[in-house]
């Protein structure tokens, strides 16, 4: 599982602090999520995030399979490509 919760934060101006409040989890615990996800980043972080900050924080996480799937539509859209420039 991948995240983009520390970018969207650093985007909206929130620090690591206001972050915490938001989410309830305490500073330390979101830094070690961020400095170690495959240890600390999972379904029940994710789920706790997107309890507190609402459905749409859902699009902060992804999994290894939309990580795939993402891969997988990136190489058939430049496959696409190759094909109109020929």
């Amino acid at each position: 599982m991948r995240t983009t919760l520390f970018e969207w934060a650093q985007k909206h101006g929130l620090s690591m602090r206001a972050l915490s409040r938001r989410t309830g989890y305490s500073e330390r615990h979101l830094y070690r999520v961020r400095d170690e996800p495959e240890q600390y980043l999972n379904q029940a972080f994710a789920d706790r995030i997107v309890g507190r900050l609402g459905e749409w924080a859902r699009s902060l996480f992804l999994t290894e399979a939309s990580q795939q799937k993402g891969q997988n539509e990136s190489v058939v859209s430049q496959s696409r490509d190759q094909e109109a420039a020929a």
